[in-house]
């Protein structure tokens, strides 16, 4: 008698198709089987592996940093030493005149001395002023604000902080000496006798200058010294990098006109 296609169906049910190998015989076991810890050497082989494992972890955590921030220190470092380069390239303009300086101001004093006793000699035409350019604190203050300037060595730091103290210095006493000089060239607008008070108010100014100019030379030496000990040696200027260093070094008889055109620029002329 023919099966019906109700009981066909439930043989199919009852009795699955079996495959040829057992079930999971080509499945690879990747996790470690766990083993029951015997004794306390076991426990400390176990506790030693992970230990291990952890310190060797934070090794390489470590290291990675140390690396990153001798990157960036590096980095600080070549942008600090590429400011002061740069900085010290307006000392090197400073030196270059400073003899023109002292003795203008010599000059400058006689002709108050002569003025002052009652003789008439001839106005000067002319008396520059020594011009400073300002140094600056960008990669500096950069440095600080991001953090980077800590991670220099200390040799570096206390010499990069003394030079920019000094650099500070600089530019005060550049900018007090400037307006010293300011006072000083209004003798090329005295038509006549000084009177007592003209003379005195040049004397002062005189000495005012004297005196940021004796600052100066203080920071141009103690500069010059620790960029030294940094290995950054003073850089030589090229002739078009002197701008005004004619300027205080021109005759004091020097028509104005001319004086001025060679002591300025098309750019940046000299100040009236």
């Amino acid at each position: 008698m023919a099966d019906t296609p109700d009981q066909t169906l439930a043989g199919q049910i009852d009795s699955p198709a079996l495959p040829d190998e057992p079930l999971g015989a080509d499945r690879v076991e990747i996790h470690h089987k766990s083993h029951p810890v015997h004794g306390w050497r076991d426990l400390l082989k176990e506790v030693g592996v992970i230990v291990l494992g952890i310190l060797i972890a934070l090794g390489l955590e470590q290291a990675v940093a140390w690396a990153h921030d001798r990157s960036v220190a590096r980095e600080a470092q070549a942008s600090l030493r590429s400011e002061i380069t740069a900085n010290l390239r307006a000392v090197a303009r400073r030196e270059t005149i400073e003899p023109c300086i002292q003795h203008r101001l010599r000059e400058i004093t006689g002709y108050l001395d002569a003025a002052s006793q009652s003789e008439a000699p001839s106005p000067p035409s002319w008396i520059g002023a020594p011009f400073n350019l300002l140094t600056k604190h960008t990669a500096l203050q950069a440095a600080q604000s991001a953090g980077r300037f800590v991670l220099l060595g200390e040799t570096e730091k206390d010499n990069a902080a003394i030079l920019y103290a000094d650099f500070d210095d600089f530019n005060e006493a550049g900018i007090r000496e400037w307006y010293a000089w300011a006072q000083l060239r209004s003798l090329t607008g005295i038509r006549g006798h000084l009177s007592d008070a003209d003379v005195a108010r040049l004397r002062s100014a005189v000495q005012e200058a004297r005196a940021a100019d004796w600052f100066i030379r203080i920071d141009d030496a103690e500069i010059a010294d620790y960029a030294l000990r940094m290995r950054i040696s003073m850089p030589r200027l090229l002739a078009s990098q002197k701008y005004q260093s004619a300027s205080v070094c021109l005759a004091m008889n020097t028509p104005y006109a001319e004086a001025a055109a060679r002591a300025g620029g098309a750019r940046v002329p000299f100040p009236e």
